[in-house]
């Protein structure tokens, strides 16, 4: 069998409102010869992927699909279970599947459902070359192909923002259409459609996210709207540090004006040595730096829908818990094999790194990297908590 041509259909199509894939397939001789023909096929094959068993196919129950494969189902057909079945292993519960003949003979259609298209296609050609290894009585390394399959299925997920939106509007039964690999989908059709990129929808204005991105023009317009605000002051060459010190006064957090998650944010800075060094890890994602009182609280990300605090999560700053054995990058690459932390946001956590700014915040705790805390003892890896800067927890 060979794949003819392929299509990614991500928004309402004429097989279904979801996203789907379509495929032209040539099976050949195979239109006429059906699988239970073939000695050995469907052994082979429910060996590779025992979870086809489960399907149900026409007859309507768990198991209809694997009847259908000992009465004599073809080729196509099982092509089309096959690609919804290493979906189910990437983690996605594919059901919708639909297989036509087209024109010409041993030439037919067929669509399936899909939640990510690089995943599908992947899964598509892993299915075609299963399927002719079988048939061929070849080997095929079916756990190498899976294991390839879940990476892309990682670099496609979505961010954990996104992903409760997402999940939200499917539990909501709004259509979904995502934009490639962006965190970045389509609710709804027609006029009444809302498009959103991670936490931004379409009624965000871009002065709005501008001025978002500025922490001095945000403390100004808080400021003027009555909301309390630490004091601090921009500058721009270390040569000014020292009055800004000065006027602020110890302790301070030094950070740059405009970056995002956590980029060269130092908090709970307490002499000039540290203040020095930090605003150089500042200096380094902008030009401007903001050098402001540091208020030290338990942080908080709050979810506001519809104008209501919809959801609240607490952010514990990235650390290890010594267990007087390890030392501190020992526990950092221990706590990154966490199944939960991946690189940017194909998991709820994100991996620790240990840059210049942990290395200040383990020599405030007189630790280094080689250090070894003792039993239970918590050491910060950064005093600053960010999805991004691998986070504690929430």
């Amino acid at each position: 069998m060979k794949i003819l041509f392929l299509r990614l259909l991500e928004g309402a199509n004429i097989y279904s409102y979801s996203p789907v894939l379509f495929l032209r397939v040539a099976i050949g001789k195979f239109e006429h010869i059906p699988i239970n023909m073939i000695p050995g096929f469907v052994d082979r094959l429910i060996e590779f992927l025992p979870g086809l068993g489960k399907h149900y196919c026409s007859p309507g129950y768990p198991g209809g699909f694997l009847e259908r494969l000992r009465e004599g189902t073809y080729l196509v057909h099982i092509f089309e279970h096959v690609l919804l079945e290493l979906q189910h292993i990437a983690g996605y519960d594919m059901k919708f599947g639909r297989t036509r003949r087209f024109s010409a003979e041993g030439i037919y259609n067929v669509v399936v459902g899909i939640k990510y298209g690089q995943v599908a296609i992947k899964a598509a050609q892993i299915s075609e070359s299963l399927l002719n290894a079988i048939i061929g009585e070849e080997d095929f390394d079916l756990a190498a192909a899976i294991a390839e399959l879940e990476k892309i299925s990682k670099d496609c997920e979505l961010g954990p923002s996104t992903a409760a939106v997402y999940e939200a509007a499917k539990s909501r039964k709004i259509p979904i259409t995502r934009i490639g690999n962006e965190n970045m989908l389509i609710l709804g059709y027609g006029c009444k459609q809302r498009r959103i990129w991670t936490t931004i929808t379409d009624k965000t204005s871009c002065l709005a996210s501008d001025l978002a991105c500025d922490k001095e023009i945000t403390k100004k317009m808080l400021y003027i709207g009555g909301l309390p605000v630490p004091f601090g002051i921009v500058i721009s060459a270390e040569t000014e540090l020292p009055e800004a010190l000065n006027k602020v006064g110890f302790p301070v957090a030094i950070n740059p004006v405009n970056a995002n998650h956590g980029k060269g944010v130092t908090l709970n800075i307490s002499n000039f040595a540290e203040a020095v060094k930090t605003f150089a890890v500042a200096k380094s994602f902008d030009n401007s730096v903001l050098v402001e009182e540091f208020i030290g609280r338990r942080q908080y990300r709050l979810c506001v829908i519809g104008y209501k605090l919809a959801a609240a999560a607490e952010r514990v700053p990235p650390l290890v818990i010594g267990d007087g054995r390890h030392t501190v990058k020992e526990l950092v690459e221990i706590a990154n094999q966490d199944a939960r932390r991946g690189d940017g946001h194909e998991k709820p956590l994100t991996i620790i790194k240990i840059d210049e700014a942990a290395l200040i915040t383990l020599r405030r705790q007189k630790l280094d990297i080689d250090s070894v805390p003792e039993f239970e003892k918590e050491v910060f890896i950064r005093d600053n908590a960010n999805i991004k800067l691998g986070w504690y927890g929430y």
